[in-house]
C-alpha cells in the first residue's frame, strides 16, 4: 500500500501568496522626509547657501511623477516659511526616471504563486519519498517593468513681496495653502 503526504511547496506558496498580497496593498510615497522610518523615499533639503536650498523629492514605484512634483513643490513653500522669508524662486527642476524590470514566475495553471505536487513512499531505503508534479517544475517569467521618480531644484528664498521680475517667484504660504489638501501623509 502507498502512502501519500502533501509537500510543504503549496505551503511556502501559501506564504508567497501572503506576502504579494501584501505587497499589493502598497501604496504612493507619502509626504515624509527621507529615512521616515527606514523608507528610502521623501523629501530631503540641503542649504546651499543662506536663502538658497537644493530641495529634492524621491517616490517609490507606485508614485507618480506628478505627485513628487507637487511634493517637492510643497516641501520648498514649506521649508521657506520654516526659515522666516516669504516667497521662493524654484530654478529648472531636474526629474529623474528610475526604470527596472521585475520578474514575476508564471509556473503552472496557478501564475507560480501555488502549484500543487505530491509526495509518495516506495519501497526504495535509499529515497523513500518520491516527488510528483502535474505541471513540471520549469518555470517561464513574465516580466514588468517599474519607474520611479525623483525630482530636486535649486530654490532661492526672499523676504517680502515676490517680486514683479521673476515670474517663476511663487509666495510660500498661498502655495502651502492651495496644495496642502494634495499632500498625504504617513499613517
Amino acid at each position: 500500500m502507498k502512502e501519500v503526504r502533501m509537500s510543504p511547496r503549496p505551503l511556502f506558496g501559501l506564504a508567497v501568496a501572503a506576502l504579494l498580497g501584501l505587497t499589493a496593498c502598497a501604496t504612493d510615497t507619502p509626504y515624509q522626509p527621507f529615512g521616515f522610518h527606514g523608507a528610502s523615499e521623501g523629501y530631503s533639503d540641503r542649504e546651499l547657501s543662506p536663502g538658497h536650498w537644493r530641495v529634492s523629492f524621491a517616490g517609490n514605484e507606485l508614485t507618480g511623477r506628478d505627485t513628487v512634483e507637487t511634493y517637492l513643490l510643497y516641501r520648498s513653500a514649506e521649508l521657506t516659511v520654516a526659515q522666516g522669508y516669504d516667497w521662493f524662486s524654484p530654478g529648472e527642476p531636474q526629474t529623474a526616471t528610475l526604470s527596472h524590470e521585475r520578474r514575476y514566475s508564471s509556473a503552472g495553471p496557478f501564475g507560480g504563486v501555488w502549484s500543487p505536487d505530491w509526495q509518495y513512499r516506495q519501497g526504495d531505503r535509499l529515497r523513500p519519498w518520491r516527488t510528483w508534479d502535474p505541471w513540471g517544475a520549469a518555470p517561464f517569467f513574465d516580466t514588468q517593468t517599474v519607474t520611479a521618480y525623483a525630482v530636486s531644484a535649486d530654490i532661492a528664498m526672499g523676504h517680502g513681496a515676490k517680486p514683479a521680475n521673476d515670474p517663476d517667484a511663487l509666495d510660500a504660504r498661498e502655495v502651502l495653502k492651495t496644495l496642502g489638501p494634495q499632500v498625504v501623509r504617513p499613517r
